[in-house]
């Protein structure tokens, strides 16, 4: 089996963060993507015909990396807000995150907060840690 780099590492998160799937071809390092049909509406099957046609035709050389489960991705909001130095943001990303609708009430908090920034940085780096998870990195 293959290892992967930290730039290949990197792009898998990238693109499942975007609602795309990963297959990795351990013996290869190949990887191809493609779009998670419950996640993206994207979806052009012809687009991505090849790459089905590759996955299809050796299986059990792809190892499947899906992106994180609703689940994760709350409790990795959850994590964040924890973390956070200002307790009148933190106090209300945890009040949006026990309402209806979380997601969207998270993400509007935090693009119109001094920690924008922050957020992207730690959401990237704890997709990365999910990548290495997934991969017995």
């Amino acid at each position: 089996m293959q290892k992967l780099s930290e730039e290949q590492i990197k792009e898998i998160a990238e693109m499942l963060e975007c609602g795309f799937d990963c297959y990795w071809n351990t013996k290869t390092n190949e990887l191809l993507f493609l779009p998670n049909e419950s996640q993206t509406s994207i979806y052009d099957d012809d687009a991505w015909k090849e790459d089905r046609k590759k996955i299809k035709k050796k299986p059990k050389s792809y190892k499947c990396i899906e992106g994180m489960t609703s689940s994760e991705s709350f409790r990795m909001m959850e994590d964040f807000a924890e973390m956070l130095p200002d307790e009148k943001l933190k106090a209300s990303l945890i009040q949006a995150l026990n309402n209806q609708k979380p997601f969207r009430h998270f993400k509007e908090l935090i693009d119109f907060s001094d920690y924008r920034q922050n957020w992207f940085d730690y959401k990237a780096e704890r997709f990365r840690e999910y990548v290495r998870e997934q991969v017995g990195d």
